[in-house]
This record gives structure tokens, sequence and C-alpha cells, in this order.
């Protein structure tokens, strides 16, 4: 049982991150002209969550060539007030001008700038994060692992 809970746990932010991705991308264009750019309310991340998180990471560049798979990688967030960098190891290039949206007790990145992207941080009892982005054809996979 106590595997099960943990193996529902691991998921758990990889639906979120997916089924994110899904409704983003299955919203029109039309859709996305007619939002107010002022209704989206930007938060600062807690001081605690930025940090090195250890996890599963895998970088797949556009070329298809040199595709980074690490069990034991690593991705730090940094920034101040409302704009992140994640830092990869492995020389997996950063994700840069990230800005978060406090939903449900979770920080989430949605889809900007003809890319699809996700990635949801939470600080709840562990710290997870789990990243899932598709961007200029390049793609990055990140999940944290529990301690």
């Amino acid at each position: 049982m106590k595997n099960l809970k943990k193996t529902i746990a691991k998921a758990f932010p990889t639906v979120i991150v997916l089924s994110l991705i899904f409704i983003l991308t299955s919203c029109s264009k039309d859709d996305d002209d007619n939002a107010p750019l002022a209704a989206v309310n930007y938060v600062s991340l807690p001081n605690n969550l930025l940090k090195t998180y250890t996890g599963i990471l895998v970088y797949n560049p556009a070329s298809g060539n040199e595709i980074i798979d690490v069990i034991s990688g690593t991705a730090t967030i940094s920034g101040n007030s409302s704009n992140y960098t994640i830092s990869f190891n492995n020389g997996v290039p950063n994700l840069t001008n990230i800005r978060f949206v406090l939903i449900n007790g979770q920080y989430i990145h949605a889809a900007s700038n003809d890319s699809d992207e996700g990635i949801v941080l939470r600080d709840l009892d562990e710290d997870q994060l789990t990243i899932g982005i598709s961007k200029n054809s390049n793609s990055w996979e990140f999940t944290s692992q529990f301690n």
C-alpha cells in the first residue's frame, strides 16, 4: 500500500502538467486574443522554493542529436519578484523569463509565445518540481524525486 501511494504521488505532478498542456493547446487562438493580459496575476515564489531540485532530467534538442537523459539531474530555480530562471546540469539549456501564477497551492507556469509549456511547483509536505516543455522544437522534462 505504501508503494502504491508513492507511485500515485510521483505520477500526480506529471498528470497535472500533461493536463495543463492539453488544455492550453486545445484552446483556439481566437480565444487567447480576447483574454486581457492584466487578468493574469503573477506571483513571487517563496524563498524556500528557490533552490536546487534533484530528479530525472531529459532534454531532446530540435536536431535530435545528443539527447540528454540523466537519472540524477538537477534543476535550480533562481530569480526575484516574478521573473525566474531554471538552470539545469549536464549542458541542458536554461529556461528563462519564467513567471508563475498560484492555483490551488501549486505554482504553475503556462504557455506563451507559441510554445507548449508546463511547469508545476508544489509547496506542500514535500517540495515537488515537474517540468514538461516543448519550445522551438526542443523539449525539456524534469521530475523531482522524493527524499
